[in-house]
């Protein structure tokens, strides 16, 4: 690959000094209220009728009724999820025995996959899991919440490439939302420079899956698509699918755009 030593300015690797400080800091103060419980909002009231048939049409295909177990907004984030995932769905794999979500932040969206991929084995890694929400938890305490319903889940916080839970080939299907393949939204979530490193992380993601395993992944408009697929590409992935995600339950800053890559 031919990229500079630095994808970074002056003035942004000026701003990754405080970042990466507040990051040590609280990945070693681990500050959180303990026993994170998620009261269920049990009906979700104020919505549109569109949004009420797609969630209707959602609970026939899959009963998902996340109402019952989350609050009102993390209810809503999950359908969107699966309704996005859903539109696409014969262009996904169809099961997982082996499942890797990167950048799983607190593993809400642990729902949607048990009820789109039913994988015997699902491992959720963030390396960010200790930011202090308003509500005095973190993301590792919300996510201790979540993996409690589902046998056979489990949470990594780590570096991507510091990941060693599954063996190389071995992993059927590896998610990525939104990965970090290009600086500006990179500097927004407070990390080090050391955790940039978009070839690195996409050839790892590569070595874990099984030859023909599916790297599943949502970028934030067309030109974070064509950087994370010059890196997919970079790696030895071959894509196999991408769509404009118009069809969306919640309004999104930019169309997302869906690809799926094959080993």
């Amino acid at each position: 690959m031919t990229q500079s030593d630095s994808p970074f300015s002056f003035w942004q690797q000026f701003r990754l000094f405080p970042a990466a400080l507040h990051f040590y800091v609280r990945a070693c103060l681990k500050i959180s209220r303990r026993d994170y419980v998620e009261k269920p909002v049990r009906f979700l009231p104020g919505l549109t009728a569109q949004q009420q048939n797609v969630i209707e049409t959602l609970n026939a295909h899959y009963h998902a009724y996340f109402e019952q177990r989350l609050n009102y907004l993390n209810s809503l984030e999950n359908y969107h999820l699966l309704h996005l995932l859903h539109v696409h769905r014969a262009y996904l794999p169809s099961t997982a025995a082996c499942m890797v979500d990167v950048g799983s932040r607190n593993f809400v969206y642990l729902p949607v996959f048990m009820h789109l991929f039913s994988p015997k084995e699902i491992h959720g890694v963030e390396i960010d899991a200790y930011p202090l929400m308003t509500d005095g938890h973190t993301r590792f305490s919300q996510a201790t919440y979540y993996l409690s319903f589902y046998a056979s889940s489990f949470y990594h916080v780590c570096d991507f490439l510091r990941f060693r839970h599954t063996r190389p080939g071995s992993c059927d299907v590896i998610s990525m939302f939104y990965p970090f393949v290009s600086p500006r939204p990179f500097l927004s979530w407070s990390l080090p420079k050391s955790a940039y490193h978009p070839e690195n992380f996409f050839k790892h993601a590569h070595q874990l899956l099984v030859p023909g395993g599916a790297l599943m992944m949502i970028n934030q408009g067309y030109k974070e698509f064509l950087r994370a697929s010059y890196y997919a590409q970079w790696a030895g992935f071959k894509n196999t699918y991408y769509a404009l995600c118009r069809s969306l339950l919640l309004p999104r800053p930019d169309v997302p755009i869906l690809s799926v890559w094959n080993r």
